[in-house]
């Protein structure tokens, strides 16, 4: 407070916040976590990482997630990067994992985790992450008509791209080929209430909804078998 001022300091590892060699060092430095144990395989992409373990057994599993969290603690200490425990998750697939203990924080094993916005459930299968981009789509359709009413139809079809576009093409190569056609069918069907609102449709009863999407085919494409990767994937 005031003319106070704070001690100064240096620190041995990494480069200063905003400092050229910052956006290098921090790569590099990320990158050396994935040589740093050979227990698991892992995936970064910028400050999220995740870390896969397998073995033959559940016992075998267990026993390497905790020789990893202990190698992991290591890493995080000697790069000088800090290890928030209490956005850590654990998901097993094929078995319930043992709590993990991180810096005091037990971590317990959950049913479902997001990954960079996809939705991993235990037993692999897309409905939880489905059930999500059908509510996200519909509550874009809700701000389409609630944004957009004094727009014109060409203006709702550019809100309809982000929105509603950028929603359901968001890591589709990850999830679009793995769908049943049930979760298809759902998404085309939340997809409908953005095309719904772009065209100042009631959101319930019969409407030309087909119609529509062959007045706009380039950009409304329906997801099916034959189309499994929408607007030109």
């Amino acid at each position: 407070m005031g003319p106070a001022k704070s001690a100064s300091w240096t620190s041995d590892r990494g480069s200063g916040q905003g400092k050229r060699l910052s956006p290098p060092l921090f790569n590099l430095g990320s990158m050396s976590q994935c040589f740093w144990t050979v227990l698991s395989i892992v995936t970064n992409f910028a400050d999220d990482s995740m870390d896969l373990v397998f073995g033959d057994t559940a016992k075998e599993c267990d026993d390497k997630l905790r020789l990893l969290v202990s190698e992991k603690v290591k890493w995080y200490a000697n790069v000088g990067l800090p290890l928030n425990a209490k956005k850590s998750e654990l998901l097993g697939i094929g078995f319930t994992p043992s709590p993990l203990t991180i810096e005091g924080n037990v971590i317990e094993p959950k049913q479902a985790i997001t990954f960079l916005g996809l939705t991993i459930s235990s037993d692999l299968k897309m409905d939880s992450h489905v059930s999500n981009v059908c509510n996200k789509l519909r509550a874009a359709a809700g701000r389409i008509r609630s944004e957009g009413r004094f727009f014109t139809i060409g203006d709702r079809r550019l809100l309809f791209n982000a929105w509603c576009r950028g929603t359901i093409s968001s890591n589709a190569l990850a999830y679009l080929p793995s769908c049943t056609s049930t979760q298809l069918d759902k998404l085309n069907t939340a997809l409908n209430c953005g095309i719904r609102a772009v065209a100042s449709l009631p959101r319930y009863g019969k409407a030309p909804v087909s119609a529509i999407r062959i007045m706009c085919r380039s950009h409304c494409t329906e997801i099916g078998p034959e189309n499994p990767f929408p607007y030109g994937y």
